[in-house]
């Protein structure tokens, strides 16, 4: 009887150690929650990252898409528990909830060069709790085919000058070709106006900027006023189609310089992710830096502002495994697949770039240029009033309806200068 009673003993214990053994066997995964459902290439390159990630370490990360509206609203209450173990973040992820949520990030390990600029992302007064990955910065895209038909010639050992960025424009007007492709429909992303608050960039430069953005100074300072009466007459020149700025959205004019209607389309970085998965660029898109200013205070300088990524919630059962997926995210081989599939801006600093990518021309132009890390191409975003007045405003100026003088008096009486 003693035998039997061992041996079942026996064969139970035997059972559980080896049941015990399979759930120690288990590869850990890490679920992963994220925005960019839309855009094919991020998309790619997640996933490749993904895949070096578990051939290097073995830990497994199950990635789930969604729009960021939907993700914003999810993760407010998952993130009470302990899944997702991470999900995209940005500066515009503030709500309470989500930031008592986010775990501390200042102890990652991150030993590849990065830019200087780069920093962890703090939202409010929460500090370093997320891993930017993507950079945005603001450039001059071009359709090739339809310079070519204007007979432009670019220098290929300097940037443009203002002067040469006017006679661009004049040039495809008397060819019949609309030069700049821009919509302003709705107001979404606050993609209004970019090309005239470069220009102001340039003339005025970083200090002026951020006194701008910071409503220590108004527009009536002489540099500000300069890069007006310049971009009035890129307006006179018949820059714009004034038919359809108006009608269209700023995606659909991305479209109409990628597919030959418009020669010209002022954009972030991430115009390649836009684009690029709809197979519109067949190599007919080229990238200039902004033209430099005659004594422009802004001329060596370029915005670089480093907006989204991931971050990891502190309620994870695997919060050493999470922060080692971010830590794999700053390596070279996760910049690599980055310029590969999505062709921005990326933290690490990798030598040779894929060649032939527009941020890897981007960046060659740029080289003997400083990064100013405040975001100026979509000025105002926590002032509403003003914001509202900018874009009523700049619709209103690049129609041609309203005079350099009128557009000053008008945005001056939104600001008080502190």
């Amino acid at each position: 009887m003693r035998n039997r009673v061992f041996i079942v003993l026996f064969i139970v214990s035997l059972a559980i150690f080896w049941a015990h053994t399979d759930i120690l066997a288990q590869p850990t995964k890490l679920v992963l929650w994220s925005h960019w459902a839309s855009e094919p290439i991020k998309i790619n390159f997640m996933n490749a990252v993904i895949e070096a990630f578990e051939q290097e370490t073995g830990i497994q990360v199950e990635i789930v898409w969604m729009e960021k509206d939907q993700l914003v609203d999810k993760i407010v209450f998952a993130f009470d528990t302990s899944e997702p173990d991470l999900a995209y973040i940005d500066i515009g992820f503030s709500h309470p909830r989500i930031l008592r949520s986010l775990a501390d990030l200042s102890d990652l390990k991150l030993t590849s060069p990065i830019y200087p600029d780069w920093q962890l992302g703090d939202i409010g007064t929460y500090a370093n709790v997320f891993l930017p990955i993507e950079g945005v910065s603001h450039a001059i895209y071009y359709n090739k085919d339809l310079f070519k038909q204007a007979n432009i010639t670019l220098p290929s050992d300097r940037l443009l000058t203002s002067t040469e960025f006017l006679d661009i424009i004049r040039k495809l007007r008397e060819a019949g070709i609309t030069p700049i492709a821009d919509g302003v429909a709705t107001r979404d992303d606050c993609m209004w106006g970019v090309g005239l608050m470069n220009a102001i960039f340039r003339f005025a430069g970083p200090e002026k900027i951020s006194q701008l953005l910071n409503e220590q100074l108004n527009f009536s300072d002489p540099d500000i006023v300069a890069a007006l009466e310049f971009w009035k007459q890129v307006v006179d020149a018949q820059g714009y189609d004034q038919d359809t700025l108006l009608s269209q959205t700023f995606p659909e004019k991305i479209f109409d310089m990628t597919d030959g209607r418009a020669a010209i389309n002022f954009c972030g970085t991430w115009i390649y992710s836009k684009f690029g998965a709809t197979e519109r660029d067949q190599g007919q898109v080229g990238v200039l830096d902004w033209f430099t200013v005659e004594q422009g205070k802004g001329n060596d300088v370029y915005e670089m502002f480093w907006a989204a990524g991931y971050g990891i919630n502190k309620h994870s059962q695997h919060l050493a495994e999470a922060k080692q997926f971010l830590e794999f995210l700053m390596t070279p081989t996760a910049a690599l697949l980055w310029a590969q599939h999505v062709q921005g801006p990326y933290p690490v600093i990798v030598e040779n770039l894929p060649s032939g990518t527009l941020y890897g021309a981007l960046t060659q132009k740029r080289n003997t240029q400083e990064a100013f890390t405040q975001y100026f191409s979509c000025p105002f975003l926590g002032a509403k009033a003003l914001s509202n007045m900018w874009y009523e405003e700049t619709v209103k100026f690049l129609m041609g309806e309203h005079s350099v003088e009128e557009f000053v008096k008008n945005m001056n009486s939104r600001i008080q200068v502190k």
